[in-house]
């Protein structure tokens, strides 16, 4: 499992189903919002066994964006999309 906040390295395994030069094909990928700073972070888990994510006390929304029996599930980016979402729904109440 990694845990990991830079978008790139995220971009580049989705690109390459769940591929990253020097790393073992992941076997699912998650994107999740920090529940202290509120920004999006993704989390890379390389076996089925490992997911824990509901688990972790730093983890609030969260939402699976690549699997490797399935695939691309979410893009990128779905978490802070909702988020904005709600803003503005909120401002126009």
């Amino acid at each position: 499992m990694a845990t990991i906040a830079d978008r790139r390295i995220i971009e580049t395994l989705l690109e390459n189903d769940g591929m990253y030069p020097g790393d073992p094909q992941a076997d699912s990928i998650f994107e999740y919002t920090h529940r202290i700073t509120g920004a999006s972070h993704w989390v890379v888990y390389y076996a089925p066994k490992d997911v824990d994510i509901h688990l972790s006390p730093f983890v609030g929304n969260y939402i699976r964006l690549w699997d490797r029996r399935c695939g691309h599930l979410a893009p990128i980016g779905i978490l802070e999309q909702l988020r904005r979402q709600e803003r503005n729904r909120e401002e126009n109440l």
